[in-house]
Formats: structure tokens, sequence, C-alpha cells
């Protein structure tokens, strides 16, 4: 079978450079979050894909859920496999791979979850590893699919098992028994240690799936689709790429800038999308941009969950996404964009970042898109970037951390393009 490989910091197929350029598929209209398989419809798919084909897509990334895909502990969802292997004969008759991401919550939770934490908690832990030999076994170099992504956007939510451990650290210490997770203890040894617990859950979390995969036999590309607070200088989400890379077969994270309403803001959110892609490129793996986009057509100033979103026209956020690739080709071999289509109900930009409307009227990213896709496929990250680096033990304070990101992203408007590297 042609699978898709990894070459040097890049994909391949059959030996011939491949470069993953598409987007992350749920369909408007079935609320949010979108319940795809839930409304599984194949005439549906099979128009979405063409559509999908006709814009140069090439890779799709799905979610699954636990609600469609998971009985409990050690048994699947047959119905939702089923629907899976409808959308993997549409997609490839289309000329498309598809990325399957692991279970989580958009479509519910069945009752055995009991709103466990999926990385943490035993029995989730024995479900997750069930569902991945489940699906490394039916799906077992499969050409169609592009890789496994073992799950969207994981972070370590703290439950009684993991405060139990931390209070053996904590304690002998004097520091706080149950801190906030997002960073805010003090001294910053305390910080470091608290982080450092966490790698080891997650890291612990990273070995079971990959191993789940593996034992299937199936040689098809496993990665985890990581939130963009992976870069340190962004925030904490648990997780790190060092980690992450003795175990996946390339490194896969997600961007999403702030405010780009003024040209000082957009320059800068372009600049922290470059830093993010050189600090995964520097951990040996190659590197994919497995989410991105913008709002692009927003109409009105719009406050969605915790994120204002200021008016902007389609060609705005065309423009921004265009720009963002650019930025990040020297290290990305391959990106995917937030959402086929625009979901009028989402409560995040998700609102207006697809490449087409929610009546599939190409919007002017998607147009854009179109037109890059020749260019891209032929792109190869750089080769020799000069290497800056680091020590993240400096920077557990947040005032250190933007001090941080302000010297570095001043470099490399300065000096041109590098990867980025922990000391």
């Amino acid at each position: 079978m042609s699978q898709v490989k990894v070459t040097g910091k890049s994909f391949s197929v059959d030996g011939e450079l491949y470069v993953p350029w598409g987007a992350n598929y749920f369909v408007p209209g079935t609320g949010w979050a979108p319940q795809l398989w839930k409304t599984f419809n194949v005439k549906r798919a099979e128009a979405d894909f063409a559509l999908m084909e006709s814009l140069g897509v090439n890779v799709v990334r799905v979610f699954g859920t636990w609600m469609s895909f998971v009985e409990d502990e050690t048994h699947v969802n047959e119905e939702g496999f089923k629907k899976f292997e409808q959308m993997l004969a549409i997609a490839w008759k289309h000329g498309i791979r598809l990325h399957p991401t692991g279970p989580d919550h958009w479509e519910g939770e069945p009752a055995f979850v009991n709103g466990a934490n999926y990385i943490i908690s035993e029995h989730m832990l024995k479900a997750g590893e069930n569902y991945w030999r489940v699906m490394g076994s039916r799906f077992k170099d499969d050409e169609r699919i592009f890789a496994f992504d073992i799950l969207n956007e994981p972070s370590i939510r703290p439950n009684d098992d993991f405060w139990a451990e931390w209070e053996k650290i904590a304690a002998p210490n004097g520091w706080e028994a149950r801190p906030d997770r997002r960073g805010t203890l003090k001294p910053p040894e305390a910080t470091l240690a608290f982080n450092k617990l966490c790698y080891a859950y997650g890291d612990k979390w990273l070995e079971r799936m990959t191993a789940a995969i593996r034992s299937s036999g199936t040689s098809t590309l496993v990665t985890v689709g990581f939130l963009q607070s992976i870069f340190p200088l962004a925030g904490f989400c648990g997780f790190h790429p060092a980690w992450a890379a003795k175990h996946l077969d390339f490194l896969s994270y997600h961007y999403y800038p702030g405010l780009i309403d003024a040209s000082l803001q957009y320059r800068r959110a372009l600049d922290r999308g470059a830093l993010t892609a050189a600090y995964m490129a520097g951990f040996g793996k190659a590197v994919f941009n497995g989410e991105f986009s913008w709002m692009g057509g927003n109409t009105e100033l719009v406050q969605l969950g915790g994120t204002q979103f200021l008016p902007s026209g389609e060609e705005q956020g065309a423009v921004w996404n265009r720009d963002l690739v650019t930025a990040t080709r020297p290290y990305v071999c391959g990106w995917l964009n937030w959402g086929t289509f625009d979901v009028p109900e989402a409560q995040d930009c998700t609102r207006n970042s697809g490449m087409a409307a929610a009546d599939g009227t190409v919007k002017a990213w998607g147009r854009m898109f179109s037109d890059m896709a020749p260019t891209i496929a032929k792109s190869k990250p750089a080769k020799g970037l000069p290497v800056k680096t680091f020590d993240p033990a400096s920077l557990v304070d947040p005032l250190a951390r933007q001090a941080e990101l302000l010297r570095l992203t001043l470099e490399l408007r300065a000096q041109g393009d590098f990867i980025l590297k922990e000391a």
C-alpha cells in the first residue's frame, strides 16, 4: 500500500514528496459542538468531499467521540466504526486521506466515562487503549489514512490521584496543596516541580496509547494535535515536545492569533506563529500544523467565550491565513485549516473560520487556498536554519515569559528565520 511516511522533516508517498494541505471537517447546523457522527449522512458527505477536492484538499481531519465510537472500557461502538468506514471510502474516492483523532466529548459521553479525566483516570486509559488497538487492527497500514491523532488538544486536568502525588512533593516543601494549574505557583521551584509531575502523567499516557496502536502491527503514522500552549512562552498544557517526540512519528500543533486589528498586532501574531513553529522544529521531528485560521467575514464586534473578535472581511481572514502559512513554511511540512465550513452557532472563531460559508458558498479564503495548492505541494521545510536557545527554567514567571517572547520576536524580525530550542 502507498502509505504516508516521514522522510527527514517532510512526508512522502512512494518516495515522492507529499504535503498535507487540507481542513478539519464537521458539519454546520448540527449544534455546538457539531454532532458529526450522530447526524452522519452519506449524501451530504459525498457533496462535502467533492467540494474539498475541488479546492485542492488532500487531507481531512475528523474527530472521534466517546459517544459514537466507544461503549465501555473493553467494547467499541460498531455503528460508529461503520460510519467511519463509509466516510473513509467517500474521502478516498475524492483523493483525500482521513486524519482521525481519538475519542473526545463533542457528542456527549457514555455513562462509563462519568466525567473522568481521559489522561489520568485508569478506566479511561484502558478504554483509550482498547479503542486504539481496534482502530490500528481494523485499518492496519491503510493507505487511505494519513495518520492517527491520539487526542485533540490534550491537557493535564488534575484529579484526586494527581493531587495525592502532588502532596508527596509539596508537603515537605511547604508548597500549596492544590494550586491553580495555570502557573501561579510560588516559588519558581514549585512551578517547575508541578510541571514535571504533569509531564510524567502526559508521558505515561502517550506511552500507553502509542503502544496500544503499535500492538496491532500497523505502521500508520501516529501523532497528537497539541494546543499552542505546548510552547512554553504561551502558557502550559502539561505536555512537552521532548517527551512527545520519543513516542510520536511527527509533532502536530495548533495555532490561533490574538487580536489582529492593527498592523503591529498583526505582525506580532505572525511572529508568535513563526516562533511556535520554530520551537516545535527544534525536537528532531517533522512538524505539522493541524489547526489554523481566523475570523473571515464577521460583520460586528463579538465576544465569544473568552475572546473578543473585531469585525473583519473575508479577504482579511484569507490574507491572515496565507501570511501564517508563509511565515511557518521554513519549519512546517503540512497545514490543515480549522473548518471546511463556517459554523454560525459556534462560540469561538469557528463561526467564521471556514473555507466555505455554512451554505457551501466558497469564501475568499477557499479560493486563495485553492490557488496556493500547487505551490504548497512542492514545499519543504528549510535546511540549516540557525539555532537560538533559551532556558525554560528561567521562564516560570509570567512577566519573564512575556519579556523573553518580546526579545525573541524582535530578534526574529531583525535576523530572519531560525529554530528556537530549549537549552
